[in-house]
């Protein structure tokens, strides 16, 4: 199954300003990542700086991904991207590189 990593931010121009408003806003975002980990769809997680943060995923298509990420927009702004596992990239690059070498002089 395809996995794809996704890096998010908050989006900042929107962020509530309410103390409250922020912790009901949070507790529900967390409640739905919880959510998201026990139903095994996210694989890892974790973040990369105060504000910032990844996941790893694992759907059988992008549009199955988007449809489970987009309720955290417009709160978060994120980049999602397939990823191609090490070996498979690896024959592809191997594959190209053999092409290239045995066109050279």
């Amino acid at each position: 199954m395809p996995k794809y990593l996704v890096l998010f931010k908050p989006n900042t121009a929107i962020q509530p300003t309410d103390p409250k408003v922020a912790q009901a806003q949070l507790e529900t975002t967390f409640a739905a990542l919880d959510a998201l980990i026990k139903a095994g769809k996210i694989k890892d997680m974790g973040l990369v700086a105060p504000a910032e943060g990844y996941s790893i995923i694992e759907y059988p298509s992008a549009e199955e991904a988007f449809k489970d990420i987009s309720p955290f927009f417009p709160m978060n702004l994120f980049d999602m991207r397939e990823i191609i596992s090490y070996e498979n990239a690896k024959k592809i690059v191997l594959a190209q590189a053999r092409i290239l070498a045995s066109k050279s002089k």
